[in-house]
């Protein structure tokens, strides 16, 4: 038990950690964006993993729109208070754009994706949310001094430079959450995190 309880420890403290890439250039090129826009996150929910495929399909759906629009009220939140440079596209423009180029069932190449837009950079995002253990036995184990994670959330965010075809900024990151956690909340934390490291500071 007490081999187990410290490998849960050291998971729990080697997901705290965020890494960040930013390319040599990518201060240089953020200057010239003027308008970045956020394309429908990819995700993957554990807790759909017993559903019909046709159930599962529209949660995760559901799931990118709700996404999608976190990160973009965020980043509008930051620019609101001067602390992001840059214009966000609407939510409802990039996707109607997206809709009438048939995205994702035709996939453009990033060139073709930023002139369908008219943006001079993207963000792609991949959500990972994951349940661990369920809040019974988490709740259990904290009687014997554990702290077993209910909620797990992986982010890979990517901004790429549309004059150049090439990524600028990488952050990734794992976030956990004990009894009381939610999924959303460790999203939020995730975006709000990645937003202040992002290379459009004023």
């Amino acid at each position: 038990m007490k081999q187990f309880s410290t490998f849960l420890l050291l998971t729990l403290l080697f997901s705290s950690c965020a890494k960040v890439y930013y390319s040599p250039d990518a201060n240089t090129l953020a200057t010239h964006h003027r308008t970045i826009a956020i394309i429908p996150p990819s995700v993957f929910n554990e807790e759909y993993k017993n559903d019909e495929a046709e159930s599962i399909a529209l949660s995760l759906e559901e799931d990118s729109r709700n996404i999608q629009m976190e990160i973009y009220e965020y980043l509008l939140k930051r620019k609101s208070k001067g602390k992001f440079s840059i214009a966000i596209q609407a939510i409802e423009t990039t996707n109607l754009k997206l809709s009438k180029a048939s995205y994702p069932t035709n996939t453009p190449t990033s060139a073709e994706l930023c002139a369908l837009l008219g943006v001079e950079a993207v963000m792609y995002a991949n959500f990972e949310l994951m349940k661990p253990f369920p809040e019974g036995i988490a709740i259990l184990a904290r009687l014997f001094g554990i702290r077993l994670p209910t909620n797990k959330v992986y982010v890979i965010l990517d901004l790429k430079d549309c004059a150049y075809d090439k990524i600028i900024w990488n952050y990734t990151h794992k976030k956990s959450g004990t009894t009381g956690s939610t999924a959303t909340n460790l999203v939020r934390k995730l975006i709000k995190d990645a937003s202040k490291k992002m290379p459009y500071a004023p």
